[in-house]
Formats: C-alpha cells, sequence, structure tokens
C-alpha cells in the first residue's frame, strides 16, 4: 500500500481494523525470547539478597567456581567501572531530593530482599543455579521498615546507608483558592483511602538474551516493551557504540509498565555476551519477579471534597 493511502484521512480512525497479530500467537506458533536458540549460549543465575537491607562484607566463590559447567562468578568489582556505578534516571526530574538508581550488582550494601549481588554463568541454567546455592555472601544485617508511615517518623531506619531522610519528593501545589472555597461550601466530605502496593504478573516474566556477533554488532532480545529506551541505557552503562546496537523485541507474554524500563539483570547479559564473546541468556523465574520486578508504592491519601 502506498504511504499516502496509509494516511488518508479516515481509512483506520472510527473504522472496525482487523487484527494481525493473532493468528500465530493462537496457533502457538509466537517467537519470544525463549524461542531464540544460538548454540553455544551461556546461562545466567543470580546470587540474590535475602535481606531486605544489610551491608554486604564479602562473598566467597571458592566451592561454586570449580564446579562443572561453571564459565564466571562475578561480583560487582568484576565488572567496569561504568557498570559498578547508579543507572542514569529514566524519568529525571529536580523534585526529587536524592535520587536513587540501582547499579548492575550490589556493592558493599543490598537495599531490599532479591537485589542481585553475584552472577554465575555457566553452560546450563541448571548447573547455574547449583552454583548460585554454593555462593557464601557475609552479610551484615542492618534495621529496616517497611511501614511507609513509620518510615518518616524521626529515627526510623534509613532505606540507604548515605541518605539524610526516606521523604523522597514533595509536590505542593494549589489551583484556585481552595481555602475560600471549603468556607463557602454547602457540604464538605472528608475520607482517608489506603492502597496498598501492586505489581504485574504477566505469563512472560522478563527475559534477555545477547550476542555479540562476528560483525562486532551486539544483538540484544529482550521481552520488554521499550526498546529505543532500552538500547540507549545499554550503550550508556556498556560505554557500547549505540550504532553497533541492536534491541530486539519479539512477541511478549505481557509487560503492563514494569517492562518499561531497564534492570540490572539485561545489562550483566549484555555485559558478559560482550566480554566472554558468547551468547548468554537469562529468563527470569517466577520467584525472581516476586521479589525484583518494580512495584506500585504503598499509597495514603487524605481527601476532602466541597461541593454544593
Amino acid at each position: 500500500m502506498r504511504s499516502d493511502e496509509m494516511l488518508r484521512p479516515g481509512r483506520l480512525v472510527g473504522q472496525s481494523v482487523e487484527r494481525v497479530e493473532d493468528d500465530a500467537l493462537l496457533r502457538g506458533q509466537g517467537r519470544f525470547v525463549d524461542d531464540v536458540r544460538i548454540p553455544g549460549t551461556l546461562h545466567c543465575a543470580f546470587v540474590r539478597s535475602p535481606y531486605a537491607h544489610a551491608k554486604v562484607r564479602g562473598v566467597d566463590a571458592t566451592a561454586a567456581v570449580t564446579m562443572p559447567g561453571i564459565i564466571a562468578i562475578w561480583t560487582s568489582a568484576d565488572l567496569t567501572e561504568r557498570l559498578q556505578k547508579p543507572f542514569p534516571s529514566f524519568t529525571p526530574t529536580a523534585l526529587l531530593t536524592d535520587p536513587r538508581q540501582w547499579c548492575a550488582l550490589a556493592g558493599d550494601e543490598v537495599c531490599f530482599v532479591g537485589q542481585a549481588v553475584a552472577v554465575v554463568i555457566a553452560d546450563s541454567r541448571y548447573l547455574a543455579e547449583d552454583a548460585v546455592e554454593q555462593v557464601i555472601v557475609d552479610y551484615e544485617e542492618l534495621p529496616v521498615v517497611a511501614d511507609f508511615l513509620t518510615a518518616l517518623k524521626a529515627g526510623a531506619p534509613l532505606a540507604h546507608c548515605d541518605i539524610r531522610s526516606n521523604l523522597l519528593v514533595e509536590m505542593p501545589f494549589a489551583v484556585g483558592d481552595v481555602d475560600a472555597a471549603f468556607v463557602n461550601a454547602a457540604h464538605i466530605v472528608k475520607r482517608r483511602l489506603h492502597h496498598h502496593r501492586a505489581t504485574a504478573h504477566p505469563m512472560e516474566c522478563r527475559a534477555v538474551l545477547a550476542h555479540m556477533q562476528e560483525t562486532d554488532e551486539l544483538v540484544v532480545w529482550n521481552a520488554g516493551q521499550a526498546p529505543h529506551l532500552l538500547r540507549r541505557a545499554i550503550a550508556e552503562m556498556l560505554e557500547f557504540d549505540e550504532e553497533k546496537l541492536r534491541v530486539i523485541m519479539p512477541d511478549v507474554g505481557g509487560a503492563f509498565g514494569p517492562k518499561g524500563i531497564g534492570y540490572p539483570e539485561e545489562m550483566v547479559v549484555a555485559y558478559a555476551a560482550l566480554r566472554l564473546r558468547r551468547p548468554v541468556k537469562w529468563i527470569e523465574d517466577r520467584r525472581e519477579h516476586f521479589l525484583c520486578i518494580t512495584q506500585e508504592r504503598d499509597q495514603l491519601w487524605d481527601v476532602a471534597l466541597a461541593f454544593d
């Protein structure tokens, strides 16, 4: 079809447009990240923190590194200097008092249950998972607070060791004369509304496969929803030429928002493929998704409505 025909007013708007993507998916012929099979692919598993907040005093991988099929075990210290530093902000704003982003692997502090402390790369996911169990991490557990109201009280445990307060942002604003509207209102209703945190659980968890091709082009397959953002983030974190980086998002088994950013595991997998010159894959399991996917925050609203 000619481009001018595609842009003709009214061709799509207000019309019943036939879907074209369903047939392959309904027949089981979709192609997801884990369906991409490249000979010689290595697989990742991550050593994750069991603590919500702790100091990392040391990581001992002596027993794990000698197990069959283990290619590499890395901590933050084994990564590049750039990868040891926090990610750039995906939504920069001057409103945040002390914005924090995660690193590819935790350094000397973990700040949530499930945060990756080390990565095991092996010939299979099974071998990598076995080795994860043999990696010993020396943690110094720190006080935590899980309730956001308690977190704002004086003396509450801090979410990060080097912040001044758990308060991240204040956003005061008003439109019109609010006080006068309430003084003169015929009726006023006040409510306190609590909305607990929530998260998305798509059928397909996160997935990433990276392959350094003979042309020195790095190709990353990802089960995400923001290919251009991820491409830019990987290029920056790996200090890699963005013109030689391709991010491919094939069929995706659900996303719902949390897959719209870049995650530590994606950077580690891409770096591993670049460093080892072999395809590297990580498919998130359901437990990892529960622990590590971004979540909607708890919310408490004190709401007042003035009306006639």
